[in-house]
């Protein structure tokens, strides 16, 4: 039998902001995160990172505004965006960083 990781669960026994390593996949990092309410520190990448909510909601701020993300969404950051997540966060977030690899299929959104 294959093993099911309940990502929800092991999230929420983190510590608040706490990173939790769950890989790489050839050169990206898979980092699970239990936001909660609380000031967050601007953070600032040198490689592209994916924000993905699994559970909650997210609220990320930037120079040029916020957004805020409901479960299920996916936001893609550049590298060398200045972003945080905002201060009313409450959500499980697997954030992804790391360049897809150039042989990989490009993938499409809509």
């Amino acid at each position: 039998m294959f093993p099911v990781a309940d990502l929800i669960q092991l999230a929420r026994s983190l510590a608040v902001d706490t990173d939790h390593s769950l890989g790489q996949l050839a050169r990206s990092s898979l980092v699970l995160l239990n936001l909660k309410p609380q000031a967050y520190p601007v953070e600032l990448h040198q490689e592209t990172e994916r924000i993905l909510v699994l559970q909650g909601e997210a609220g990320v701020e930037f120079d040029q505004g916020a957004v805020r993300l409901a479960s299920g969404a996916l936001l893609v950051l550049p590298p060398g965006q200045r972003h945080a997540f905002s201060a009313d966060s409450d959500a499980v977030v697997l954030a992804i960083f790391g360049e897809p690899d150039a042989a990989a299929a490009p993938i499409s959104y809509y």
